[in-house]
């Protein structure tokens, strides 16, 4: 086992262990339906963030040109994997055994926490760009985006009461994602 896939193992396991959140609890809201009280602002969340994890998944592969593991090296993207997690641990609501599953309450109690996961994601996949990589035009012009977003997501948490803005900055990071996910694939 070279260095490339001993790290990504590691990285691998905090993203796969995101991803099985949201999937498990996607599951379990279907089978629960009939206790669910909907919420599409917080169904574009969970799908913002699948997509997330996703995207991150696939950058990972940038890492199979390694050829030390300095501390940058190591904690940048760890860093990130593990505010990935956060973001999918913060957006799975807990599934009651009986009673009521009310998905609007919680992304009013909880959105704010996930959205905060999500902006710091981005700002410290701005740090980890520039440390890792050298300054150029590509990344100078994904760092603006990936900076341009986390201030529209904490916009949005400060003033979750407008409800366009609840709906567009996880739709901003959907075309985002699925942009670097298309891309990425075509490469």
């Amino acid at each position: 086992m070279g260095l490339f896939e001993f790290y990504t193992v590691l990285l691998s396991i905090v993203i796969s262990i995101g991803l099985a959140s949201l999937l498990g609890t996607a599951m379990r809201l279907i089978q629960d339906a009939d206790r669910v009280t909907f919420s599409a602002t917080h169904a574009l969340w969970a799908v913002a963030i699948f997509l997330q994890q996703l995207g991150f998944w696939l950058k990972s592969w940038d890492y199979h040109a390694l050829t030390d593991l300095t501390p940058v090296i190591f904690f940048t993207p760890l860093a990130l994997a593990i505010l990935a997690y956060a973001c999918s641990a913060l957006v799975t609501p807990h599934i009651p055994e009986h009673g009521p599953i009310d998905l609007k309450a919680f992304h009013a109690r909880q959105s704010p926490r996930y959205a905060v996961a999500m902006a710091a994601y981005l700002l410290m996949a701005i740090v980890q760009a520039i440390m890792m990589d050298p300054m150029t035009a590509d990344l100078q012009i994904d760092a603006l985006v990936m900076g341009l977003m986390a201030t529209v997501i904490l916009v949005s948490v400060r003033w979750p009461r407008i409800a366009w803005l609840q709906v567009l900055t996880p739709c901003l990071i959907m075309l985002a994602q699925v942009r670097f996910i298309i891309d990425r694939l075509l490469a």
